[in-house]
């Protein structure tokens, strides 16, 4: 026999002593901030589309899977680049070594 998930209550045992439907009761939980803020969206970098900024979108700030990996798929490409100097920082290798 499996035991009920901490979100569901067992109900007494009818007049019959059969078991009774295990009906699902919503457990207390205190608000917390995150609750109460309101929800934030962006556009998707990629389709323009509204997409939640919060912990709940795991792809943020991307709407979809497929969109982060279309984003990947461009950097890996060499599609964006980072601004910046060609020239190597350090000292110049001396050629006769």
């Amino acid at each position: 026999m499996s035991r009920p998930s901490a979100s569901v209550c067992q109900p007494p045992l009818d007049s019959l002593n059969m078991r009774q439907p295990l009906i699902p009761v919503p457990i207390f939980q205190p608000m917390t901030d995150s609750d109460t803020q309101a929800v934030r969206y962006v556009n998707c970098p990629i389709c323009k589309q509204a997409a939640e900024f919060s912990p709940a979108n795991p792809y943020r700030p991307f709407c979809s899977r497929r969109c982060k990996l279309i984003d990947l798929g461009q950097w890996a490409n060499e599609q964006y680049k980072i601004a910046g100097s060609d020239k190597p920082t350090g000292p110049e290798p001396d050629a006769d070594q």
